[in-house]
């Protein structure tokens, strides 16, 4: 069972994800820092470094960092508005994050690639690694509201494992 100190410790984790969320869903993920001046870029990557350093410290210093990327973020978003640089269109791409941290987007066929280092697919693609697995588009076929996780198998020394 967690103690009190990990519960809140993944409390300001959860928190901190979803604020950072918030801000990647409104100008997509990472691309806030490249919409406003050098000067504040470097500021925020200073504070991101600083909070990455804050998750090898206590929780009271963690929290301490977040606070300070949740006003980098809110800085860098009030710069963006007061310059009118637009956010991302709401039709125009979709951005993720596997769940080893590999960013992603996916775009309509022939549109531009935005010039950044987020690894960007086409429909047309995603259609192709589709038709691949014909397990994964079964299910969907038959159950098309369904979400699937992937479950990893672990084979023990046991003749059966589980």
């Amino acid at each position: 069972m967690e103690n009190k100190y990990d519960e809140y410790r993944e409390a300001l984790i959860t928190r901190y994800k979803y604020i950072k969320h918030a801000y990647e869903t409104r100008w997509g993920i990472g691309r806030i820092k490249f919409l406003v001046n050098a000067v504040w870029r470097d500021k925020f990557e200073k504070q991101e470094e600083r909070l990455a350093e804050g998750f090898n410290l206590d929780n009271e210093e963690l929290e301490k960092r977040m606070d300070g990327m949740f006003r980098a973020y809110y800085k860098l978003q009030e710069l963006c508005e007061e310059d009118h640089v637009p956010s991302l269109p709401e039709s125009n791409f979709l951005e993720g994050e596997t769940n080893d941290g590999f960013l992603f987007r996916i775009i309509n066929d022939g549109q531009p690639q935005p010039k950044d280092n987020i690894a960007t697919f086409w429909v047309s693609e995603i259609a192709e690694l589709l038709s691949g697995s014909k397990l994964l588009l079964d299910v969907k076929k038959n159950f098309p509201n369904s979400r699937v996780n992937l479950a990893k198998v672990e084979l023990t020394d046991d003749a059966i494992p589980f």
